[in-house]
């Protein structure tokens, strides 16, 4: 008997004071006249979700001190009815309830629970089709386990299971917090910075939202937050997968960077379909491809530094290229989170088991880009109406050549086979085959041909060039071929101004792109207006002007002194000539 009783103390303290710490939950205790039965009230906001209730304990409830100072305790502890057999030895149960309530921690209830075995059917259970709260009722006074029942789990839910104490009605909130993940895009203009910084940023740090908008050929930057539970250390190895989609509008990154939890520091690079990682500790670390996307696949990240209520984050560059969609539609890409959601599940790390997991609902980012019509017009030298393309000779249409500045910077461009363009943004020494023939990128646009297909496959009687790929900002359009017996048309200043929801909260069917205008012209300029473009299409318009003949030089210019010098010496001619003539008469008198 000594020897049990030791047995039962060894338990005792190294079990006991976890029991509550275990599932951090204080029971809300009435002091009322006391029912035969109690409640427990599970607070999750999880729809169609099943809890089970094993009695673990039970014992003669009784109620100790003097009013209003009493408490309620449970004496004569035994094993409850739905313990069938304890494999942790044998166990003789002490009359003091608190004994017990103080002996398990966290890093030892998982190993308790283990030992226990558990009828085949819970003494109770409990499923709510709204979520919300969760009522087991009917509860003997003693100590039972709430666990899920796994078939219940759905996919945003962590198995959870720990003991709870009842000798009155209590409410209990689930054991541990779920993983979560973000994905941000960053908006790389001063203009367009959202009010509040993303929730795993610096305060300071406003520019990672959830959109902006870049130029066709740009390397956009990305990053993934994906957070850890705080039950971290229940489980014996934890599976972790960030799956990031991105359409067919992005080339495949080419490097990430992944941190986990301030710790660890790992490079993954790819070459071809094919991905490697290097860094300190990055056993069990993989990223395959996933579509234009990859996955990052850590195979137990207890190994990688993980820590509990830690962060790991991915950040890489994908290039806008040219097959996106100009306009409100843009470039929406996902991410989402696969996670271990059960610490009893028998999964160790290694391709031999199989983890039970649950997966995140998707976070999404967009990227916008706009587009720009160059509209040509071609008039008599004091007409008003433009001349239509079919009294303008084909040679003269074909002659005109243009370039277009951001800034100081001038653009390059690629044929486009996109029908609705002409052109799409490049980059210097970006080549494209079309129908068999390789094009290099160019600073020089063209009117190609008259009847241009527009959006909607109508023609347009204009010559145009419709252009796709541009940001938000300042651009110069300059002629720099004029057509033949046409004068210079002026350089046209445009700004492009799109106003995007860079929220920290956008989700899909919200407007992120709420409004796009366009400003043609500068300074005080009769003709600068803010136009109000389309959302839909996000395209900016400029008419560029050619008037037939010469005109006369402006006054002041050099034209006007020439002419001026011309009169004066014709006068001063004739004044000599008439001199002349009148000395001459005079001797011949």
């Amino acid at each position: 008997m000594k020897k049990t009783n030791r047995t039962f103390k060894r338990f005792a303290a190294i079990t006991s004071a976890s029991l509550l710490a275990a599932c951090a939950l204080m029971p809300a205790v009435s002091f009322a006249d006391d029912p035969a039965t109690y409640t427990i009230t599970i607070t999750n906001d999880a729809k169609n979700h099943t809890y089970e209730a094993y009695q673990i304990f039970t014992g003669d409830l009784s109620v100790e001190g003097t009013a209003p100072n009493t408490t309620k305790v449970l004496s004569n502890i035994k094993w409850g009815a739905d313990v069938t057999e304890y494999d942790g030895g044998t166990v003789t149960l002490g009359s003091d309830a608190s004994e017990i309530a103080k002996g398990l921690s966290n890093s030892n209830i998982k190993a308790f629970i283990g030992k226990l075995n558990l009828d085949d059917e819970p003494i109770k259970t409990v499923t709510s089709t709204t979520g919300g709260s969760y009522v087991i009722n009917g509860l003997a006074p003693g100590y039972y386990l709430i666990k899920d029942a796994e078939s219940s789990l759905t996919g945003y839910d962590a198995y959870t299971s720990y003991i709870v104490e009842v000798v009155g009605d209590t409410t209990a909130e689930p054991k541990g917090t779920l993983p979560t993940v973000q994905k941000k895009v960053y908006e790389d203009q001063d203009a367009n910075k959202a009010a509040e910084s993303a929730t795993h940023e610096a305060t300071t740090e406003l520019k990672w939202n959830d959109v902006a908008d870049y130029d066709i050929g740009d390397e956009v930057p990305f990053k993934l937050y994906g957070t850890l539970p705080d039950n971290l250390d229940d489980y014996t190895a934890y599976y972790y997968k960030f799956s990031d989609s991105l359409g067919t509008e992005f080339d495949t990154p080419t490097q990430l960077t992944i941190d986990v939890c301030g710790s660890k520091t790992f490079t993954a690079t790819r070459n071809g379909d094919n991905w490697t990682v290097t860094g300190e500790d990055n056993d069990g670390i993989s990223v395959v491809k996933n579509g234009n996307g990859f996955n990052v696949i850590f195979a137990n990240i207890k190994n990688n530094g993980a820590a509990a209520n830690g962060l790991v984050t991915i950040t890489y560059n994908a290039k806008l290229n040219a097959n996106a969609v100009v306009g409100k539609t843009g470039q929406k890409n996902t991410v989402d989170l696969t996670y271990s959601n059960n610490p009893y599940d028998g999964y160790d790390g290694t391709s031999s088991t199989t983890p039970n997991t649950g997966e995140t609902p998707d976070d999404e980012v967009i990227v916008h880009t706009y587009a720009l019509k160059l509209d040509k017009e071609f008039y008599n030298r004091d007409s008003e109406i433009p001349l239509t393309p079919d009294v303008i000779a084909n040679d003269v249409y074909t002659e005109a050549e243009f370039s277009l500045f951001k800034g100081q910077e001038e653009l390059y461009f690629l044929p486009c086979t996109d029908e609705n363009y002409d052109y799409v943004l490049a980059k210097s020494g970006d080549t494209v085959t079309i129908d068999g023939n390789e094009y290099t990128a160019t600073t020089q646009l063209k009117l190609v041909q008259l009847d241009n297909n527009t959006p909607g496959n109508e023609k347009d009687d204009n010559l145009v060039i419709r252009i796709k790929g541009l940001d938000e900002g300042s651009y110069t359009l300059k002629e720099d071929v004029v057509p033949t017996g046409f004068n210079k048309a002026p350089d046209q200043p445009i700004n492009i101004d799109a106003t995007t929801a860079n929220s920290q909260q956008w989700e899909d069917g919200t407007a992120s792109l709420t409004k796009f205008e366009y400003t043609v012209g500068e300074g005080n300029d009769a003709e600068k207006e803010t136009q109000e473009g389309n959302a839909i299409t996000a395209e900016a318009l400029a008419i560029m002007e050619n008037r037939q003949g010469s005109s006369l030089p402006s006054t002041g210019g050099i034209g006007t002194t020439i002419f001026y010098l011309g009169g004066g010496a014709m006068a001063a001619i004739g004044g000599i000539y008439l001199i002349s003539k009148r000395r001459m008469k005079k001797s011949e008198e």
